[in-house]
């Protein structure tokens, strides 16, 4: 409010502001137009390269009973029984069987479509299977794998021409184990990977819908990226300006109070809820909580810090709720944790009673609204005793975790962190 008396005082100084002003409106204003154009043309781009893009995949078809006169060769279509079913598929494996409860011996599978290369290309085909497998490539045998020729992994280049390629696949298993390995590189490179990544359709895609579908993802990040850029401009714009309103003492203050209430509850989800599952069935796991947490453990510290960074920067009558509604969650995720776990018996196989189990969803959601509600009304008094609070409860959770390594047996240390590694944990 001084400032602005003493510019009332200074019309000189005024002036000079209004016209600052006046030649920064316009240019914002145009700024903002190029921006909103821009945005909204890259989304209609992205939208039309979705709608028109082409759909990728094979059209696969399953056979059974498959018991052709010669087992060990190619399927002859003579032989061949009506498909029990006919589907769309993005991935030439035999996942589908286990998934689709099919029969795993004397079957047939075929794989149909095209092959789309943007640009003349010679590329490497692997494949082993048992019992078969058949790879044409425009009507000509590009591999064959089966016992006559050979069922280990072989390897044949083949030059092709831009544009779509008709891709014929056929694998057979009768009896013993059953197996299809197919995968493709470019030629004499790189590692190969499975057959798709954007190249198998149904039917010839053309030029243009092969180029809209490739662009199709780096336009859809394009376009978030765009509509996220003005929002976090102005998120930055308001922190700023809310940073550089506190002093450094009150900065310090605000790190103290809200550092562990923010902490609280991503330890409950990323460290204490899993080692509590760990714990409770050790036998149940192969290898030991501290060879798994690192996956996940890392989070623990940018979830916490952007918590706390938030809280710093929130205006001042918004913090002491913030603080006490983080605290709020942090212990509701303990209680959830440990004291309301419901027992539903052993799993030995037997179906579970959820019915006797139902009033918990209301009176646990009651409990979690009421114990947030509760908070933020306290603001005041609940953001007085968070820090100490929060900061106990994860002491206590933190002595609990590792008091087991120092009184474990010496053949369970290896589930405490800096003892002996797995060999090979398989994972």
């Amino acid at each position: 409010m001084a400032q602005f008396d003493v510019m009332s005082e200074h019309p000189r100084s005024t002036g000079r502001l209004a016209a600052w002003r006046g030649g920064l409106a316009p240019s914002l204003s145009r700024a903002g137009r190029w921006y909103l154009a821009g945005a909204v043309s890259l989304t209609v781009l992205w939208l039309v390269a979705r709608g028109f893009a082409p759909a990728p995949g094979l059209t696969r078809s399953y056979h059974y009973p498959y018991a052709p006169s010669d087992r060990s060769t190619e399927p002859a279509l003579e032989e061949l029984t009506a498909p029990v079913v006919e589907e769309r598929i993005t991935a030439v494996d035999l996942a589908f069987i286990d998934e689709q409860n099919r029969p795993a011996r004397n079957y047939l599978v075929r794989w149909n479509g095209v092959w789309y290369s943007p640009r003349p290309e010679r590329i490497d085909f692997h494949a082993a299977a048992d019992d078969g497998v058949v790879v044409r490539l425009d009507g000509e045998i590009v591999i064959e794998r089966n016992p006559e020729v050979g069922m280990a992994t072989a390897v044949r280049t083949v030059q092709l021409d831009a544009g779509a390629h008709r891709l014929e696949i056929d694998h057979w298993q009768h009896g013993g184990g059953s197996g299809l390995y197919l995968e493709w590189a470019p030629a004499g490179g790189d590692s190969p990977v499975p057959l798709g990544q954007g190249r198998l359709f149904a039917e010839e895609p053309g030029a243009l819908a092969y180029r809209m579908l490739a662009a199709e993802p780096a336009l859809r990040m394009l376009v978030l990226l765009i509509w996220g850029t003005l929002p976090a401009l102005l998120l930055g714009r308001m922190v700023y300006r809310e940073i550089s309103a506190v002093t450094r003492q009150e900065l310090a203050t605000r790190l103290r109070v809200v550092l562990f209430p923010a902490l609280l509850g991503p330890a409950q989800l990323l460290i204490f809820g899993p080692w509590t599952v760990h714990a409770t069935n050790r036998t149940e796991f192969l290898v030991s909580f501290w060879s798994l947490a690192p996956r996940w453990l890392w989070l623990l510290g940018p979830i916490a810090g952007g918590l706390a960074a938030l809280g710093i920067v929130l205006p001042g009558r918004w913090f002491p709720r913030y603080v006490a509604v983080l605290w709020a969650v942090g212990v509701l995720l303990w209680v959830q944790g440990n004291l309301l776990v419901g027992n539903y018996g052993l799993l030995d196989g037997a179906g579970l009673d959820l019915a006797s189990h139902a009033w918990r969803a209301p009176a646990e959601a009651g409990l979690w609204i009421g114990g947030i509600a509760a908070a933020a009304f306290l603001a005041g008094a609940v953001t007085r005793a968070a820090p100490l609070a929060s900061g106990l409860l994860i002491a206590l959770q933190t002595a609990v975790l590792l008091l087991p390594a120092t009184t474990a047996p010496a053949a369970d240390r290896a589930s405490a962190p800096g003892t002996a590694r797995e060999a090979d944990a398989g994972w």
